[in-house]
């Protein structure tokens, strides 16, 4: 038996869409705009403007892409 409130425990990582690399990063030229990554998901820091919401994360935590 389960308490009422409990949730699966979540993956350490997650699928992150990108969204725009920076030109300093070591990732510039080789991730494009749309790319799915493997990210740490601890690492995602979330960012609220007006009605949107975006996540940054560290290069140091993007384990790589992930081609369809």
């Amino acid at each position: 038996v389960l308490p009422s409130d409990y949730e699966k425990p979540q993956s350490p990582y997650a699928k992150a869409i990108v969204i725009e690399v920076s030109e300093e990063s070591k990732f510039y030229g080789s991730l494009e705009t749309n790319d799915t990554i493997l990210v740490e998901r601890r690492m995602l820091h979330k960012i609220e403007i007006d009605d949107f919401s975006f996540y940054l994360v560290l290069e140091n935590y993007v384990y790589g892409r992930i081609d369809k």
